[in-house]
């Protein structure tokens, strides 16, 4: 799996820093973008006592992040925006042979392609992200990546009843990097 999702990263690395241009003349292409900090805040803080101790811990984790979240990378990159396991095609050697599924594909923040990435994927994405990207994701995009994980795990839990994000994942990823957007 590590290597799998290494090479996620790499195939994301290049789709960011080779596609300068795609035509979209029917207007189909999605401008995704990070929530608004202030409706992150809010709807953590709405959600909390749901999630008793652990809804504590993501009001904290959002306003850990605030300085960070508003930091926004200068890049637009093209992004697939619907990155996670059922959208690769894997050899059965675990391989990854294609990212599937473009519906969702648009221009914004690279960060954005972690928003489905299971959080424990995510350190290998951007290990392979990085050795073919360098600095393009910008400063601190581990706050970005866990502000869009957290909105995606909020929105579920508002709209289906369960937070679909899993917390002890979530614990030892702020745990990992939390020093990147102190």
């Amino acid at each position: 799996m590590p290597d799998t999702w290494r090479a996620v990263g790499v195939q994301l690395a290049r789709l960011h820093t080779t596609v300068t241009d795609c035509a979209d003349p029917n207007g189909w292409l999605d401008q995704p973008e990070h929530p608004d900090y202030d409706a992150l805040r809010a709807l953590a803080a709405t959600a909390a006592p749901r999630l008793g101790v652990e809804g504590s811990a993501i009001v904290e984790w959002v306003a850990r992040i605030e300085a960070a979240f508003t930091t926004r990378t200068t890049a637009r990159c093209f992004l697939h925006y619907d990155v996670h396991d059922m959208n690769l095609m894997c050899g059965s050697d675990g391989s990854l042979l294609a990212i599937i599924d473009w519906g969702d594909a648009g221009w914004g923040d690279p960060a954005l392609e972690l928003s489905e990435v299971p959080i424990r994927a995510i350190p290998y994405v951007l290990d392979g992200y990085r050795q073919a990207a360098g600095s393009l994701l910008g400063e601190a995009p581990e706050a970005r990546i866990l502000a869009d994980q957290l909105w995606c795990g909020l929105e579920d839990l508002r709209d289906r009843g369960r937070f679909s994000r899993d917390i002890s994942e979530l614990r030892q990823f702020v745990s990992e990097h939390q020093h990147r957007w102190r």
